[in-house]
């Protein structure tokens, strides 16, 4: 997977072909939000999944992994709130951690634009 810009300016990641002049797009449907951002400690180590729908509307589910500790909160508030946060920010996670994703709102839906981290690059040494 590498990430190509479309001629309508989006970046997405994307599969090459062999002959590597066509690619067949992939567009991001998911990210995850830290749920920090939402509750603070109470949620922090925990993620929401966010994901854009078919209809291009935006929603917010618990990941299995935390489903056991949502069961003791009120979870249908813990998920308003995470909806409510994503949109009105736009810096999430790619669910590898190896890209950022901004959500943007095209044309009355939404969209994830991606975003590689860079690849730390060694700059000098330090002899101890």
């Amino acid at each position: 997977m590498r990430l190509y810009t479309t001629e309508d300016n989006y970046s997405h990641f994307g599969v090459k072909d062999e002959d590597q002049d066509n690619f067949k797009v992939e567009p991001r449907k998911q990210a995850k939000l830290d749920g920090y951002r939402v509750g603070e400690r109470l949620l922090e180590g925990m993620h929401f999944l966010l994901t854009i729908n078919d209809d291009g509307t935006l929603s917010v589910e618990t990941p299995q992994s935390a489903k056991d500790y949502m069961s003791k909160l009120n979870e249908e508030r813990w998920l308003k709130q995470a909806l409510d946060y994503a949109k009105d920010n736009d810096f999430f996670e790619g669910l590898d951690g190896l890209e950022d994703i901004n959500l943007v709102m095209t044309n009355g839906e939404y969209n994830f634009e991606q975003h590689p981290l860079p690849t730390p690059k060694v700059i000098g040494k330090v002899k101890l």
